[in-house]
């Protein structure tokens, strides 16, 4: 697990730790993600999204891992878990994999009020509003930078580095 640096954080929302379990193991293998994290006000409803990026310093293949929605958040201290089903990953190519990729994980809302919903993609929205997906805002979004090697077995090898923002 990892403690969040404050510089990670949107007018609303304030991540405190992250924990990404397994570590340093098979690329493929399912995994669960535990986000600690501070309203600084009531957040609307939100939907939390997990993706692999592949090769980010080259052709970024996105792998879209797992979408889960979530209620609103009060203003205090919470904690979120995702967990995945295996990496669906053969479609990719195995020197594309065997290199730097990202973990992204992004908390969206769709609430028009906070400028997601229709025409979410648009400037407007909450301040710290970052950007817009699938018509939903993101109101943060956290990136662990994934380095994965050849382990002894022809394995291919995951390890996450400290989240940054």
């Amino acid at each position: 697990c990892h403690s969040v640096r404050q510089a990670n954080r949107s007018a609303m929302l304030s991540l405190t730790s992250v924990c990404i379990e397994p570590n340093n193991c098979e690329l493929w293998k399912a995994m669960r993600v535990r986000v600690c994290f501070t309203c600084l006000e009531s957040v609307p409803p939100t939907s939390w999204r997990l993706a692999f990026i592949a090769d980010y310093s080259g052709e970024r293949v996105r792998v879209e891992l797992t979408r889960r929605a979530a209620g609103q958040y009060d203003a205090g201290s919470h904690t979120f878990e995702l967990e995945t089903e295996e990496m669906d990953l053969g479609h990719i190519e195995r020197q594309v994999l065997a290199n730097v990729g990202l973990l992204q994980l992004s908390v969206a809302s769709s609430d028009p009020a906070w400028g997601g919903g229709e025409g979410g993609e648009g400037g407007e929205g909450g301040e710290g509003a970052l950007s817009s997906v699938s018509g939903e805002r993101v109101l943060l979004e956290m990136r662990s930078v994934t380095q994965v090697t050849v382990g002894a077995n022809g394995h291919l090898i995951r390890s996450f580095y400290d989240p940054i923002d």
